[in-house]
């Protein structure tokens, strides 16, 4: 719609869905004994991960506030997030943690060239949009890594995810934690 907006002419559109580098990402087993390991995280945690930048569409904010739900009622879980400007240096991220009392609970990692491992280790992969996604290729390389993901329904996440995982609104804490 943005496109013809922009005078484009449908008539000739073509989609070309995302692809996925599949020899990358794949279920590996290996991957949460690494995790477990690399990060000191006890074994019967589940490791539940956002991979994005820090920016007001990716919601972190919302994310936490679920989390904090979350935690409260499975205290082993182990939250993973990483991407641009997602670590210690990040004050406002360090706020919306201390605030949701989720401390020891968080690995920020920030950037990483090892997404395809990291991925692999999840327990549950999430998206937390709140508007402007498109097709978000960390859900799409969680999906062929045999992750399960909860995503709030903002641009193609619901539709890439289906009935494999769970879709919820954007900004709704409560649904959120509840499909996690």
């Amino acid at each position: 719609k943005a496109h013809i907006r922009k005078g484009f002419c449908p008539e000739i559109f073509q989609v070309i869905p995302n692809g996925f580098e599949l020899d990358r990402f794949r279920p590996d087993d290996s991957a949460r004994e690494w995790f477990l390991q690399e990060f000191e995280v006890a074994g019967d945690a589940v490791i539940v991960g956002l991979v994005a930048r820090y920016d007001p569409m990716k919601d972190h904010k919302m994310f936490l506030a679920a989390m904090s739900k979350v935690h409260s009622e499975h205290p082993m879980s182990v939250f993973v997030l990483c991407g641009k400007n997602v670590d210690e240096n990040n004050s406002d991220l360090m706020h919306l943690i201390e605030y949701y009392g989720l401390n020891s609970s968080v690995r920020l990692l920030g950037l990483r060239q090892d997404i395809s491992r990291l991925t692999a280790a999840f327990d549950i992969a999430c998206s937390s949009s709140s508007f402007g996604e498109g097709f978000s290729n960390a859900i799409g390389e969680a999906m062929a890594s045999g992750v399960p993901c909860v995503v709030t329904d903002v641009g193609d996440s619901g539709w890439i995810v289906g009935s494999t995982g769970r879709v919820v609104p954007a900004g709704d804490v409560d649904t959120f934690a509840l499909a996690l």
